[in-house]
């Protein structure tokens, strides 16, 4: 994403945190009814904002009065810093690791001897206070909150439905978009049987009314509906100079900024640039510079009305420039590989080791070793495996057949043979955030297959951030560093073959949408490829 765009969000965001800061001016906290209700002269119940979220979690003191002094903790054998930490509350594994720095080794492993004396912080009761933080875009497929602010309409029910900006995408006209819904906010998968346009929510004692959904319509077979909305984030094939634009004299070339400003401001008339209003088009931008591809986003907003004690409200949000921006489904089996983070082949006290070996079993469909197997490669083949149950997809797969397929051998995500189903990119082209990475150690049938976050190229050196299993025995990111000798990349004495993607993934190499690496996401310096 350009600077420019992160500068328009961003100022977008403030402008949003602004409006909510003025509503905030005017309402108090009524102790007594333990509801919201304004200061001024309004009537004192009624809907306040709406907007979609996403859902966090945060550690926040009980009570400082009953913060306990640090203490001395002598280290027993079978102890590890996980375990250590789990014996008090308030103090986390960073905490001790930061409290001894002598006696602690680095990350990832934080080894520590039999015999060390570790200081244990100082430690503060804590609870884990979930939240919902508002968010501007999300995807096809995806999943995400909707958050209702009320104010005395505690115990009062929300119905709440998502429109389109026209010109409309998905649902043609102005009727509230179908998604399905989560039966509870603890449900971890949503009813996929029941089309929702009107969702129903409950206002809490914090005068929130909250549903989770998933934005697609219900799971049919064949998947035709959803197929079709997913067809209509895909540009049309067009020649370039069919969309050749320029400024209103015709004489000078339309430039960059304008596109972004297109891109951003969905409040921007589409006649403005002789586009559709979804944009998804290459455009030619003359004087030599560089074809530009407009992705095809959805702008959506809501409306939702609630029966009080006084009235009948009805109110509509995110329909005056803040929309929320709809875009196609990137890579939806890294939700499945995030989810994995952490997981260790050495933890037999809370499943790291059993889950490793599931994913040989499920993944591989071998019951190997999990400590003395390389299973970077079972992992790989158990995300996409476990994304299609999840999610209802049908990514192809290596097969599970350890004698002719092998999935448990890295390098076989490269061999059209082994892996039919697959989209092989070259190593000097740029890769979609998710699509694997395959290493090769030279003159051998070694490698390391992991999913591609982030992605810097300089000169001769290609950086990577890769999640992916097996990392120093571990679910985790880690950076990998390539350098060019004579065509090939290498790292060491792996040789990068390049990167693939199932062939049922529809990218685009035009549309940054689907290069949304997670730079920000913390790594470890690679260690040895096993």
């Amino acid at each position: 994403m350009s600077g420019h765009n992160q500068e328009a969000i961003n100022a977008a965001r403030q402008k949003g945190e602004a409006r909510l800061k003025r509503i905030w001016d005017q309402v108090r906290w009524d102790e007594e009814t333990n509801q919201i209700t304004f200061t001024t002269n309004e009537p004192e119940e009624g809907l306040l904002d709406a907007y979609f979220a996403e859902r966090k979690e945060r550690e926040v003191p009980v009570d400082d009065s009953l913060e306990t002094e640090s203490e001395i903790y002598t280290v027993v054998s079978g102890d590890n810093l996980t375990k250590i930490a789990g014996n008090y509350s308030g103090v986390s594994v960073e905490d001790i690791a930061g409290a001894n720095p002598s006696e602690v080794g680095p990350r990832p492993n934080y080894n520590i001897r039999v015999g060390a004396q570790l200081t244990i912080p100082n430690q503060t009761p804590t609870i884990t206070e979930v939240f919902y933080e508002e968010v501007n875009k999300g995807t096809l497929g995806g999943n995400v909150y909707i958050v209702v602010k009320g104010f005395a309409l505690k115990g009062k029910e929300a119905t709440i439905e998502i429109f389109e900006k026209s010109p409309y995408l998905l649902m043609e006209s102005e009727t509230p978009l179908t998604v399905i819904q989560y039966d509870s906010l603890e449900a971890e998968d949503p009813n996929t049987e029941v089309n929702k346009t009107e969702l129903k929510a409950i206002f809490n004692d914090n005068g929130e009314a909250v549903v989770k959904i998933r934005i697609r319509p219900k799971v049919e077979d064949p998947d035709t509906v959803y197929q079709n909305w997913k067809e209509k984030f895909q540009p049309p094939k067009v020649e370039v100079n069919d969309f050749a634009l320029s400024s209103t004299n015709n004489t000078e070339p339309y430039t960059e900024p304008g596109l972004d400003e297109f891109q951003l401001d969905p409040e921007r008339s589409s006649s403005d640039l002789s586009l559709p209003q979804n944009g998804g088009y290459t455009l030619s931008m003359g004087n030599g510079q560089e074809d530009v591809y407009v992705p095809i986003l959805d702008f959506l907003w809501l409306k939702v009305s609630s029966a009080g004690n006084n009235e009948q409200y009805e109110k509509s949000f995110l329909n005056t420039g803040n929309y929320f921006i709809l875009q196609n489904e990137i890579a939806p089996w890294m939700e499945i590989a995030w989810g994995e983070l952490g997981v260790y082949e050495g933890d037999r006290t809370t499943g790291g080791f059993n889950r490793v070996a599931e994913f040989f079993l499920n993944g591989a469909g071998q019951a190997l070793d999990p400590i003395n197997q390389a299973w970077c490669s079972s992992f790989t083949n158990w995300v996409f495996i476990e994304t299609n149950r999840v999610k209802r997809t049908n990514f192809s797969t290596i097969p599970l057949d350890g004698h002719t397929h092998n999935p448990a051998l890295a390098i076989n995500w490269f061999n059209p043979s082994r892996y039919k189903g697959g989209v092989r990119i070259s190593p000097d082209k740029k890769p979609p955030y998710g699509s694997v990475l395959i290493m090769q150690i030279r003159n051998g049938h070694s490698g390391h297959a992991a999913f591609v976050i982030d992605y810097v190229k300089s000169g001769d050196r290609l950086t990577f951030k890769l999640l992916g299993g097996n990392q120093t025995h571990r679910v985790q990111v880690e950076t990998y560093v390539f350098i060019k000798s004579g065509s090939d990349y290498f790292k060491g004495n792996f040789k990068l073959l390049g990167y693939v993607l199932p062939k049922e993934y529809i990218y685009d190499e035009r549309n940054e949408i689907f290069y949304q690496y997670r730079s920000e996401a913390p790594s470890e310096e690679a260690g040895p490829i096993q």
